[in-house]
């Protein structure tokens, strides 16, 4: 296949950087629908970008797509990738995927089906420098990892619709996809034990949340919050020394490894711009060649990142119940 044409489902922030993102691509790649069930936001996304025809119309936007692109509300995601699955074209769909496990192996259930692929765009888990931290941690270079510690703390304007939603919003659901990642690559999806603990507003909104874990050999903490500022840092923990990954973490570059005896070693991997074009080469090359060597976040992964997001809703809820 030569080129590709892709249909976006949204037309918010993630999706303009997105298009900034595209002329990087090792593909070519042509944006050409933009879609949004409010057609003034769409025809605004057009004309500021100069790119892509605004359209309110699922049904014309997937019949002008090879790759669907979902960068709409989370709450979304799930019901616009089933649409373009079942339509028959790939979808590369913004994290979270799906808020439930049930959803996401449907997904990925009908993507097999179909012969289609399906990725959840969690930039980081596809960027040179998480994937140096990877090989590294695999290495045995600091021993056997025993703890994985990650944070993504920042402020949100009160104007935030962060806020106002009650049912999706809050610092887990928008920013735990991060900060899980690393956890569920390191202790392993399997026999994965996890508790909740989070502050929360007047409205139910979870200010500041702390995620446990355990898998009987190593333990993980996902700290997430959108009141308050705090380094974003992540590190292993061997049982030879450590790795640390410079803040912003999630944007990986600088590795620091200290072995106990030995010293620190220093790693840069330079970040690729806003990191987006890794996701899209990655997606166009699973389309292109079925023997590729998948990078990235697993479909194991992203299943049980949807489990956990599940089972911190059903945390909340009842929390919120109580008092």
């Amino acid at each position: 296949m030569s080129g590709f044409r892709v249909g976006i489902v949204g037309s918010g922030n993630i999706a303009g950087r997105f298009i900034k993102e595209v002329p990087f691509a090792k593909e070519e790649i042509t944006v050409t629908y933009i879609y949004n069930p409010r057609i003034s936001s769409a025809e605004r996304f057009c004309r500021e970008h100069g790119i892509g025809t605004p359209s309110d119309d699922i049904g014309a936007m997937l019949d002008n797509a090879d790759i669907v692109y979902i960068a709409s509300p989370h709450e979304t995601h799930y019901g616009y990738a089933k649409k373009a699955l079942l339509a028959g074209r790939n979808v590369l769909c913004e994290k979270p995927m799906t808020f439930r496990k049930e959803e996401a192996e449907e997904l990925f259930l009908i993507a097999k089906e179909r012969d289609l692929v399906l990725m959840e765009a969690i930039k980081t888990s596809y960027c040179p420098g998480f994937l140096r931290l990877c090989e590294l941690a695999a290495s045995g270079v600091v021993g056997e990892i025993i703890d994985v510690d990650s944070s993504f703390v920042r402020g949100a304007p009160e104007t935030s619709k962060i806020w106002k939603d009650t049912e999706n919003g809050g610092s887990f659901p928008e920013l735990s996809s991060y900060t899980l990642l690393p956890i569920v690559r390191f202790l392993g999806t399997d026999g994965l034990k996890y508790r909740f603990e989070s502050l929360f507003t007047d409205n139910g909104i979870d200010l500041y949340t702390k995620a446990y874990f355990s898998n009987g050999k190593a333990l993980g903490l996902s700290k997430t919050g959108l009141g308050g500022e705090a380094e974003g840092t992540l590190i292993l923990t061997g049982t030879k020394g450590y790795i640390k990954v410079s803040p912003p973490w999630w944007h990986t570059e600088t590795i620091e490894v200290y072995v106990a005896g030995e010293g620190t070693q220093k790693y840069y991997v330079p970040y690729p711009g806003d990191g987006l074009r890794t996701e899209i080469d990655e997606m166009t090359a699973r389309i292109s060649d079925k023997d590729h060597r998948l990078i990235g976040i697993t479909e194991n992964e992203s299943c049980t990142l949807a489990e956990i997001i599940e089972k911190f809703f059903a945390f909340r809820k009842c929390r919120t119940a109580e008092g």
